[in-house]
Order: C-alpha cells, then structure tokens, then sequence
C-alpha cells in the first residue's frame, strides 16, 4: 500500500512540475505586444506580498493612533502584551509569506 501511495505520489508531482514547466514555455516565449504579461507574472508575489505587509501595519498603526486618541491609557503589561502580540503576528506573517513562496514547487528536477 505504501509502495502505490508513493508512485502516485511521484505521479502527481511529476505531473505538476510538467505543468509548471509548461507554463514557463508558454510565458516566457511571449514576446512584443504581450511581453508586458510575463512581466505581471512574475511581480504578482512580491507585489502581493508588499501590499499585504503595507496594510497589516498600516491596520495596526491606526488601531493603536485611534485608541490612543480615543483616551485609552497603556499601562508597561499593555504595552509589552501589544509587543508580543506584534512579534508574534510578525513571525505568522513571515511563516504565511515563506510558505506561499517556496511550498510545494516543484523544482522540475527528478
């Protein structure tokens, strides 16, 4: 049984990688008017992920400005409970970041 869920494991992922090879033939071979596609294509992640980092802090900047502004006091355990918090969002967003960039690619290489 294992011996079948590892061939079609292998399937699968051998499957993807021709895909993804596939794709990569198809957008890189473009060329005068729709070259500008390739280009799209390959800064949707970063773009993507620089928004993403933008908003989140932007978010959490103007939370912190409201309540501040609102008249709500932080005391030292306020403070150090939103810095553990921050650092903690921070590390779940480079987690979130990393594995949208690197997880599950396949390399095409056997």
């Amino acid at each position: 049984m294992a011996v079948a869920d590892r061939q079609v494991e292998t399937a699968a992922y051998g499957a993807m990688a021709e895909s993804f090879k596939e794709q990569a033939n198809l957008v890189g071979n473009l060329k005068g008017k729709w070259a500008w596609v390739d280009a799209v294509s390959k800064l949707i992640r970063p773009l993507v992920t620089v928004v993403f980092l933008l908003t989140s802090l932007s978010l959490s900047i103007y939370i912190v400005i409201k309540a501040y502004n609102s008249g709500v006091e932080f005391s030292k355990d306020d403070w150090k409970e939103l810095l553990t918090y921050v650092v903690h969002w921070v590390f779940f967003q480079s987690g979130v970041v990393i594995g949208w960039w690197f997880a599950n690619r396949p390399s095409g290489r056997s």
